[in-house]
C-alpha cells in the first residue's frame, strides 16, 4: 500500500507554514509549473497560483489546485475522471472477500 500526503498552499501563511514545517525550501519559493500539466504554481511575477504538495515516502511533487481537485473536493469528479472496473471486479471480490474474513 502506498501513502500520499497532500498539502494545500492557498496562502501566503500557508506557504510560511510549509517552509516552518519543512516542506518547502526557502530557495523553492519562486514558483515553478505543475508537475501533472506544467500550469504556473507559488509565487510568479507578483502573483500567487495556490498549489498542493504532495508527497510519498521517496518522492515529492507539486501539482495545481486544478489537478489536486479531484482528490481536494471529489464532489468535482466526473463520469470521465471514473476508471472503467468490470474487468477487475472478480479480482476486487476476492480481496475484499480476504478483507472482510
Amino acid at each position: 500500500m502506498r501513502n500520499v500526503e497532500l498539502h494545500v498552499m492557498e496562502t501566503n501563511g500557508d506557504v510560511s507554514d510549509g517552509v516552518h514545517a519543512g516542506l518547502l525550501e526557502v530557495e523553492d519559493l519562486n514558483g515553478g509549473e505543475c508537475a501533472a500539466c506544467s500550469e504556473d504554481i507559488g509565487h510568479i511575477a507578483g502573483t500567487f497560483f495556490p498549489y498542493a504538495v504532495a508527497l510519498d515516502d521517496e518522492t515529492q511533487w507539486n501539482v495545481c489546485t486544478d489537478c489536486a481537485s479531484n482528490v481536494l473536493d471529489p464532489t468535482h469528479v466526473t463520469e470521465t475522471d471514473l476508471v472503467d472496473v468490470e474487468d477487475e471486479d472478480e479480482e476486487f471480490e476476492f480481496f475484499t472477500k480476504d478483507a472482510n474474513d
